[in-house]
């Protein structure tokens, strides 16, 4: 289109309405011509055929007595009536048998015999002038021949294509005198619009806003554009002064907001300095409580359990036993509020290590099978074949699964509570399940909150604080997985979580190295060395341990009972680790030192913060106040003899 018409560019608007204007007359304009031709030459067609019907009824009726009675020259004179037409080359009247009677014109291509069965009107085409028709010829509504007539439409067919031509030529005539107009009719709408164009491109170039667009003459959509533009080049060129009047009191703006700004990072670096402080506040207050708070309720545990092994009356008894509650729900909630502190305080980083998880579930069953027993539960551990291990914290993950498994126990009142592990890839998926009260869905995203409980709205602190999933949610984070918990009301719940596994042969190995401790003798009438600094907690340890048939002797340090004699040789040490002087595992490693075999000992403390664990003997026990007597016996026996 722009060879036809070089001041048309190529992506110009004029070409695209230039464009739009030639589609649509040249197919108004064919459509026009293919449809009148085709009128044209239908109409051509049926005139043509009913000539040719008629001059054949014309000629049948004068020739019908000539071919009743089998008369040849009458029927010729008959078709002597087609000379008069000079599109009929020939024809021929044939009688009943179908033989030739008569002919007209030349006899090349007539048929020598017809019969009904070849009956046809004129057929028409463009390609080939000739046509033929075979008429039946008609007495009293009998059939008593035929009617043959072969057409040539040669010149028919030359006026119908010349006034084709005529009418495409007229045709093609408008077209070049409407796109002729219509090109001119272009620059009353194509000039306001590349007059607006140039103008947004000189004012992008120049950054001038001053600048206007020529309003376009007439009330039109494009006048309406160029008003609206103009207004927007006046709106701009406002606010770039306003712009430029704000640039001129930008330096004493920054300057303020510069004051305002060191302003508040001072503020900021008091409140963390502040924040600091608080941290090394609630540290410090964590350690006296981890280590203080502990010590009055570790002997009143001690007592009570050495009050248990006298002779008492019922009442008695029973005064012992709720004792022993009430001390050891105080010891559960005062674990839990340190623990919750210590995780918030972020004083508690994982240790990893290969687990084995067989011996970690070991550890769960012996501490909860009885627990469940108690409440007529069943306790069930679900392993898989093989040898499995975990990469993780195995004190983090075991007060995980202590925090699930006595949840799901205290909230099961009848059926089980089963803790199973089994394979996903290169994890393993550890679950609780259990047959409990269940769990509401409005309630699920709640648990997990501080003090929330479900079904203890009295608060009993029977019932501990609501602190257990809390606590359970921030270990699962610190081991690097999260809990996921599916709960059916009335039902049920479960509570799952994932951790690495290590590869099958390291496993294997680490577990191969584990040494299996050898049987220790009955520990009646054994002496057995007490290190404590605070006295009530070594008189309840002392009188404990000789309910149990042990000879204990109490030191207030580990100096004190290193210049003993008497303490070198005993059958076991039970020490405190916060200790005046030496703390209590430089006090068990002097002693080792002194002794030719290793030794049972048991280090207690109230510090669970990782600056005291990290000081912890692979060999000795660790045990966390306030403990009961039969746990550590169990852990003096659990130790190889000295």
């Amino acid at each position: 289109m722009s060879r036809l018409f070089p001041c048309i560019e190529r992506h110009s608007i004029r070409y695209r309405l230039f464009r739009l204007i030639v589609v649509a007359v040249t197919a108004a304009l064919a459509i026009s011509m293919v449809a009148g031709a085709a009128l044209e030459w239908g109409n051509k067609q049926e005139q043509t055929r009913q000539s040719l019907l008629t001059i054949a009824d014309a000629v049948g009726v004068a020739a019908s007595a000539a071919v009743a009675f089998h008369d040849g020259k009458a029927a010729r004179e008959a078709l002597n009536i087609m000379a008069a037409r000079r599109e009929i080359e020939a024809a021929a009247i044939y009688g009943l048998e179908g033989a030739l009677l008569a002919s007209y014109g030349s006899d090349a291509g007539l048929p020598r015999t017809v019969d009904a069965g070849h009956e046809h009107l004129p057929a028409f085409s463009l390609l080939s002038p000739v046509t033929t028709l075979l008429q039946p010829i008609r007495l009293d509504d009998s059939t008593i021949g035929h009617i043959f007539i072969r057409a040539n439409l040669a010149e028919s067919r030359f006026r119908f294509l010349l006034q084709a031509f005529l009418v495409i030529a007229v045709n093609l005539l408008g077209l070049a005198l409407v796109l002729g107009f219509g090109f001119k009719s272009l620059d009353r709408i194509v000039k306001p619009v590349k007059d607006l164009a140039d103008t947004a491109r000189q004012v992008r170039q120049d950054s001038n806003f001053s600048l206007r667009a020529a309003v376009a003459a007439g009330d039109d959509e494009i006048g309406d554009l160029v008003i609206s533009f103009n207004a927007m080049l006046a709106e701009i060129e406002r606010r770039q002064r306003d712009l430029a009047e704000y640039q001129g009191n930008l330096e004493r703006l920054v300057l303020e907001r510069t004051e305002a700004l060191h302003a508040t990072n001072r503020k900021l670096q008091a409140a963390k300095e502040a924040a600091e402080t608080a941290t090394v506040s609630k540290s410090r207050f964590l350690a006296a409580a981890s280590h203080d708070l502990r010590q009055p309720i570790q002997a009143i545990n001690l007592f009570n359990d050495a009050l248990a092994k006298t002779p008492l009356n019922e009442d008695q008894k029973r005064i012992s036993h709720y004792l022993g509650q009430s001390t050891r729900s105080l010891g559960d909630l005062l674990d839990a509020l340190l623990d919750i502190s210590k995780l918030d305080a972020g004083a508690i980083t994982p240790t990893l290590e290969t687990i084995d998880i067989y011996a970690l579930f070991g550890s769960i069953d012996a501490e909860f099978a009885a627990l469940a027993a108690a409440k007529a539960l069943k306790f069930r551990l679900h392993f898989p074949p093989g040898e499995m291990a975990l990469y993780t914290d195995g004190k983090l993950l075991q007060s995980l699964l202590r925090n699930l498994v006595g949840n799901a126990i205290k909230y099961t009142q009848r059926g089980g509570v089963l803790v199973g592990i089994r394979r996903s890839g290169d994890q393993a998926v550890i679950q609780v399940w259990d047959t409990g009260i269940g769990i509401a869905p409005e309630s699920i995203g709640r648990i997990y909150d501080e003090y929330f409980q479900i079904h203890n709205p009295e608060r009993n602190r029977a019932k501990g604080l609501g602190l257990g999933l809390a606590i359970a949610k921030r270990l699962a984070r610190l081991l690097g997985s999260d809990i996921a918990c599916r709960s059916r009301p009335g039902r049920g719940s479960l509570f799952e979580f994932r951790l690495p596994l290590v590869a099958r042969d390291a496993a294997t190995g680490d577990a191969g190295d584990e040494a299996t401790p050898a049987p220790a003798a009955s520990p009646a009438g054994r002496h057995v060395v007490v290190v404590e600094d605070d006295e009530m907690v070594a008189q309840a340890l002392t009188l404990s341990l000789g309910t149990f048939g042990l000879s204990a002797t109490a030191y207030g340090s580990g100096e004190q009972a290193l210049a003993d004699p008497r303490a070198r040789d005993a059958y076991a040490y039970i020490s405190d680790f916060q200790l005046p002087g030496m703390n209590g595992v430089q006090f068990l490693e002097a002693v080792q030192q002194r002794t030719a075999g290793p030794i049972r000992a048991v280090v207690l403390t109230g510090d669970t913060s990782p600056e005291r664990l990290e000081v912890a003997h692979p060999t000795w026990k660790h045990l966390f106040k306030p403990i009961d007597l039969a746990k550590l016996l169990a852990a003096i026996e659990d130790q190889a003899s000295g």
